[in-house]
């Protein structure tokens, strides 16, 4: 029993950490993305914008919103 229960234990720590590892990738990827169409990186969008309602119901305020 304490096998099985250690076995899952740790099956599930080492999938969290390829979880976590997926969505850093998936944001250095998009990092990259911005980089290479933008001109510039994603990050000068960090604290950008207006919080425009539940279900974006409130009135945008420019292109990007």
């Amino acid at each position: 029993m304490h096998l099985e229960s250690l076995t899952l234990i740790i099956c599930l720590f080492y999938a969290s950490i390829a979880l976590m590892d997926a969505k850093l990738k998936a944001l250095w990827n998009l990092d990259k993305m911005s980089v290479c169409k933008l001109g510039y990186p994603a990050t000068v969008y960090n604290n950008y914008g207006c919080w425009c309602g539940v279900g974006g119901s409130g009135k945008p305020m420019d292109g990007i919103d």
